[in-house]
């Protein structure tokens, strides 16, 4: 049954005691313009459309409440309880939810710019086409949240909880993320465009045609990940962990490779032109029609690494480890190898010309002496 709370000149509302108990009151499009409302206990409440700018709710108890609509710009939530609260399209703007409790909460459509919830808990929420830009969100608890076509754009989410969390289509541009924890999210589509990754964990995670343009995910861990057809053009991958990633069609011009490993990576068509790949690991591989024109794989790990028909003009592979490596009908024209091992490599069809082999092991493991250009001296 619910309860009726009385109203007062449309203004202020009255509570049955002083300790502000009202579970399951109606107090739709009630006036509490900067009420204060702390410890109350509003749980299965109706408020919608209610004017609560301002209020104070702190540690109040909200759970099941229906604040569809609500107005509650610049409200204190800290450490407030809303689970399985109904916030749809709720105006939430510079609101305070600090340690706040939003496990199951719908938060769809809601405006939620320049929130501030350090460490609430979010476990689980849907938060569908949210606006959360420049919401500070630091080491919260997102995981298995519906976050699909949510602004984030410009967000704190360092060493905030993501595992599972469902993304795709996300706009978090200049997003910080910075140790953030996305084991196994789904981010399809999203836009992540000079958003900071450093190590974050993205074990499994679903990239599909993202887009990650000047990107920081120094140190980050993509193993497993899937980024068929992502933009990582300029992004900066160095020390990342991509082993076993799935990289078709992906774009990482003149992206900063520097470290990372990538054993077992498959990297089919990929677009790697001016890429900086020097000590990285490639080690088994997929690299077949790969882009690596004016690439820097100088001292790379290429072993058992497969670059069938594979575009390498112009690049440096000095002291880099090709053996075993299938290099058959790979363009190598003005390559650089001095020092590289070629030892057992298949260059069938391959085009070495003006390649430099100064000191390079060839195939049957000679050494190849001073002048060694388009061939093995």
């Amino acid at each position: 049954m619910i309860a009726h709370c009385a109203v007062l000149d449309a203004q202020a509302v009255s509570f049955p005691d002083s300790t502000r108990s009202c579970p399951g009151c109606d107090l739709r499009r009630a006036r509490l313009f900067a009420a204060e409302l702390v410890g109350a206990d509003l749980r299965r409440a109706d408020l919608y459309w209610a004017n609560l700018k301002r209020a104070d709710l702190r540690g109040a108890l909200l759970d099941s409440a229906d604040l569809r609509g609500a107005l509650m710009h610049e409200a204190r939530l800290d450490s407030a309880s809303l689970v399985g609260a109904d916030l749809r399209g709720a105006v939430l703007l510079d609101l305070e939810l600090a340690d706040a409790d939003l496990r199951g909460a719908r938060l769809d459509s809601a405006d939620l710019r320049r929130v501030r919830a350090r460490g609430a808990h979010w476990q689980g929420a849907s938060l569908r086409g949210v606006f959360m830009h420049e919401a500070d969100l630091t080491a919260g608890m997102l995981a298995q949240a519906e976050l699909v076509g949510a602004d984030l754009r410009g967000a704190l989410l360092d060493s905030v909880d993501l595992r599972g969390a469902r993304l795709d289509s996300v706009n978090l541009r200049g997003a910080s993320l910075r140790g953030a924890d996305l084991h196994s999210a789904t981010l399809q589509h999203a836009v992540l465009d000079k958003a900071s990754l450093q190590g974050a964990e993205l074990v499994d995670a679903d990239l599909l045609a993202a887009s990650l343009q000047g990107a920081d995910l120094r140190g980050a861990n993509l193993d497993r990940a899937v980024l068929r057809l992502a933009d990582l053009g300029h992004v900066n991958l160095r020390g990342a962990q991509l082993p076993t990633a799935d990289l078709r069609g992906a774009r990482l011009d003149s992206a900063d490779l520097r470290e990372a490993q990538f054993k077992g990576a498959n990297l089919w068509r990929a677009s790697m032109t001016g890429a900086l790949l020097v000590d990285a690991g490639l080690s088994r591989c997929r690299l077949e029609r790969v882009d690596l024109l004016r690439a820097d794989l100088r001292r790379a790990d290429l072993r058992l690494v497969n670059m069938r028909d594979a575009l390498l003009r112009h690049a440096r592979l000095d002291s880099a480890d090709l053996r075993e490596a299938v290099l058959q009908g790979a363009d190598l024209r003005g390559a650089f190898f001095k020092g590289a091992d070629l030892r057992d490599a298949d260059i069938a069809e391959a085009d070495w010309q003006n390649a430099v082999l100064t000191g390079a092991v060839w195939v049957d493991g000679r050494v190849c002496g001073g002048g060694s250009v388009g061939r093995c001296k």
